[in-house]
């Protein structure tokens, strides 16, 4: 267990990440960049050319492949149409991962507070949460990606994050499910459950996870307790 944090018991509040924490909206995004790029620039790019820029906000998710296909997109126009395909695509469509509903609803019982920091734009967080049936207002914050001069591996959404629960850097878990915001969230003083959805848990531990776990209904030793009564 990192030194971050001694018990679970001294665990006061949690930060998640959105996109393979909650949900997976990868597929989802790809497709509306790719019908964006095409209709407005007549650009087919195929689905690997986006990899290397997931979890880098859409500017980079987009503008990215553009660029090395010679377009330099017309931001946030382009970005704002390509929200709209979004969506639209995952109404009926989205849902959260395995036991992220429980979790939220046992962190709110017990008194924890809860916030977000996702690369995505305000738009694409909360339409998301909306159509997995989370009320976006349930968080204390949700910092997106457009509002840090600073991206992931840098400390500053989480530390800005862990500002707004008013709570102590130590006892607030972040969930993460990418080496840079592991790596993040370690910087500004927290443990880290790092979510097997996208690496292996021996990439996210070598980050400096102090857990890792496939999803968030079956918690590691250690933090099963979150999913019980109150332990503090």
């Amino acid at each position: 267990m990192s030194s971050a944090a001694s018990s679970v018991s001294e665990i006061a509040g949690v930060v998640f990440d959105m996109d393979g924490v909650l949900l997976d909206s990868e597929p989802y995004i790809l497709k509306a960049g790719q019908r964006m790029l095409k209709e407005r620039y007549e650009l087919d790019i195929p689905d690997e050319a986006f990899t290397p820029y997931v979890g880098r906000g859409e500017d980079a998710y987009l503008g990215g492949p553009a660029r090395e296909h010679g377009v330099e997109l017309n931001l946030p126009d382009d970005k704002n149409y390509t929200y709209e395909l979004y969506l639209n695509a995952i109404k009926g469509e989205l849902s959260a991962f395995k036991g992220v509903a429980t979790f939220i609803d046992k962190m709110e019982s017990s008194g924890r507070p809860m916030a977000i920091f996702s690369a995505a734009d305000r738009m694409k967080v909360e339409g998301n949460l909306i159509e997995i049936g989370i009320d976006p207002s349930r968080f204390k914050i949700i910092l997106t990606g457009s509002e840090v001069a600073k991206k992931k591996p840098d400390p500053e959404g989480y530390v800005r994050a862990v500002k707004e629960l008013h709570l102590p850097p130590g006892k607030v878990l972040v969930i993460e499910d990418a080496v840079s915001g592991i790596k993040a969230g370690r910087a500004a003083g927290c443990p880290c459950l790092g979510i097997t959805s996208t690496l292996s848990s021996e990439d996210l531990l070598e980050a400096g996870a102090s857990w890792t776990a496939p999803h968030l209904r079956d918690l590691p030793k250690g933090l099963e307790l979150l999913l019980k009564e109150d332990q503090r």
